[in-house]
């Protein structure tokens, strides 16, 4: 596990996530499974996938707050170091999340490009779920569309300004929050159902956000929509 002091920059953050994440073959094969128990049908395997992970980012939000059940100690672990943790697991989920979106709406996941998109999808709609604002707005950038063409390097460093804008701003609006984690057992339900609808929008949006990206660019065949797995729509 990284320790606290090595997640304090964005590169090192998103470093952190990147060594949590499961590997590109294991959430294609994840998203196959969503596939086949909804009979190919798109939607409901979307619907599944977000289910899915959001109950795994509750029950991440639900141990950052357990240290707390345990007096003096266990309080200060919570308030000093869940939260942080929490940050860090959430963001991986999220950023899984949105590569199995990414790969039922066609595109590879086994490109570095695909997993940065990924990523920074996750990045952009977690901020702006929790600040009620635009991340790419205030960093000049009209939508996520404008984004989808970018060159490896350029989509590299948005993901590092989004990041280091997330974590300077949850940090500093946490505070309430983690109050709340460090009173026994009210805190684990709190963390619990604020991660679950987290995670819920998030993966609404960037269902939505790749279904529109797969229209523009013109390629790629949903997997619901074909026998066969689909050519990577990159």
């Amino acid at each position: 596990m990284t320790s606290t002091s090595e997640q304090n920059t964005p590169r090192e953050f998103v470093s952190a996530v990147e060594r949590l994440m499961y590997p590109p073959e294991i959430l294609v094969r994840r998203v196959r499974e969503h596939l086949a128990a909804r009979g190919g049908n798109l939607e409901r395997a979307a619907h599944s996938i977000i289910s899915e992970q959001s109950m795994s980012s509750a029950i991440a939000g639900g141990l950052a707050a357990v240290p707390a059940v345990m007096p003096g100690v266990g309080t200060a672990l919570t308030v000093m170091g869940g939260v942080l943790t929490e940050m860090l697991y959430v963001l991986k989920m999220e950023s899984e999340l949105c590569m199995m979106l990414a790969s039922l709406h066609s595109f590879d996941i086994h490109s570095p490009q695909e997993r940065r998109l990924a990523m920074l999808l996750a990045s952009v709609g977690t901020f702006e779920v929790q600040q009620k604002e635009s991340a790419l707005a205030s960093l000049g950038i009209a939508s996520m569309e404008a984004v989808w063409n970018y060159a490896p390097r350029e989509t590299g460093k948005l993901l590092l300004e989004v990041v280091g804008q997330g974590l300077v701003r949850s940090a500093a609006g946490r505070s309430a929050r983690t109050l709340f984690l460090a009173v026994p057992f009210v805190g684990i339900g709190i963390g619990a159902m604020t991660n679950k609808m987290l995670t819920q929008r998030v993966g609404v949006r960037a269902h939505a956000e790749l279904g529109l990206r797969r229209q523009v660019l013109g390629k790629g065949t949903p997997w619901a929509t074909s026998d066969k797995e689909p050519s990577p729509a990159t």
